[in-house]
């Protein structure tokens, strides 16, 4: 397994020096990332900046965001390339026009 460390100012350091930190762990640090921010779109910026290392690895969420991302930009309405709905979906499978098929559960 592998770590990335991720975060503002001497966060990442402090807490590779504090007790709760298990020096094992040290040796799996991948990288470690300095962010400007945090919350929600710092995660996605320490993925974004670690993405490559990440990749290396095989991991699935970069590849599935990846996806996502591209289809982003295809998915509005004005290009044709997407549907939405139960409906609409099984028809464009049924005709055979879906190269991919994307499920989302809210």
């Amino acid at each position: 397994f592998g770590l990335i460390l991720a975060g503002s100012g001497k966060l990442k350091t402090e807490l590779r020096q504090s007790d709760m930190f298990d020096p094992k762990l040290g040796a799996n640090i991948l990288k470690v990332v300095d962010l400007s921010y945090g919350g929600e779109n710092g995660f996605y910026k320490a993925i974004e900046l670690s993405s490559e290392i990440l990749a290396n690895w095989n991991v699935k969420f970069i590849q599935e965001k990846r996806l996502i991302r591209k289809y982003f930009g295809e998915i509005s309405p004005d290009t044709g390339k997407s549907v939405w709905g139960l409906e609409d979906t099984l028809k464009a499978l049924d005709s055979g026009s879906v190269e991919t098929l994307i499920v989302w559960e809210d």
